[in-house]
């Protein structure tokens, strides 16, 4: 490939969807299709047509979305409505202030929420997955107007190097003794210290089951001006946890608002969900 065919694949608009995947992406949106049990059957069909990723926009925030090996990307994608409430809870809170993305994937999250904390907020996104931080890092390099810091590498109870597994679903890849792959590792704390980051609004953290790894030594570890005022915590896999983290957070203040099939939401004291 010449360098300039090179350039173009890469320039947003050279994945744009074709005639019929944008009437499928649009029937999908404005109905039942959206849901989950019918997106898994929709993707499929949008990649049958035409193998590769498809370029779109999210509000005014520039994507490249990969509907083969990611599912976060097919439902952020296809659902207009994807975590709808769990997006206006953390921006309440984190409006023209930082907003804490752990385990960002591809920009999901990140980028959606940047649109929402306006010119005065940030976004710090942590990202060690490989592939998923070269998507997330292609993204945010599309949107030059938004304010994304990447940091690439996992979180944990210590520096250092740590094994990952990595899955076909690039989302799911998690820290794992048995894993195939070594990514670097650094306490959250000394993470948002090295970006000089001493407030947070809001966070969101979806580790794949190890959220306690992250939220219990950073709570250990950091002051309490550190600690987020709301955050959205996966809880699909709470049994795996070995410290119950929304059990201990509750312990340390916070209160359950509202529970969704894959999110807890959680505020600090007396903050309020309006």
């Amino acid at each position: 490939m010449s360098e300039a065919a090179g350039a173009a694949e890469l320039a947003f608009g050279a994945w744009a969807p074709t005639a019929l995947q944008r009437a499928i992406i649009a029937a999908s949106r404005g109905s039942f299709l959206r849901r989950g049990l019918y997106r898994k059957r929709i993707a499929p069909l949008l990649m049958a047509l035409r193998s590769g990723p498809i370029d779109a926009t999210l509000g005014q925030a520039r994507f490249r979305f990969d509907l083969r090996d990611n599912t976060t990307d097919s439902s952020a994608l296809l659902n207009p409505g994807y975590d709808a409430e769990e997006i206006a809870f953390l921006a309440g809170a984190a409006a023209g202030g930082i907003f804490l993305d752990i385990g960002a994937n591809t920009g999901f999250y990140a980028l959606t929420m940047a649109q929402r904390l306006g010119s005065g907020g940030r976004v710090v996104a942590i990202e060690p997955e490989p592939r998923a931080l070269a998507r997330l890092t292609f993204n945010v390099a599309l949107n030059p107007d938004l304010r994304i810091d990447i940091v690439p590498l996992a979180v944990g109870a210590s520096a250092g190097t740590v094994r990952f597994r990595t899955f076909a679903n690039l989302g799911y890849g998690h820290i794992d003794s048995d894993g195939d792959i070594q990514v670097p590792m650094m306490p959250l704390v000394d993470v948002l210290q090295s970006r000089d980051v001493h407030r947070i609004g809001a966070t969101k953290i979806d580790v794949e089951g190890i959220e306690d790894q992250v939220l219990i030594p950073f709570f250990d570890a950091a002051p309490p001006s550190f600690w987020p005022r709301r955050v959205v915590i996966e809880h699909l896999w709470r049994k795996k946890w070995k410290t119950d983290c929304i059990l201990r957070m509750a312990a340390l203040g916070y209160r359950e608002v509202a529970r969704q099939r894959s999110n807890t939401m959680l505020a600090l004291g007396k903050e309020t969900a309006a």
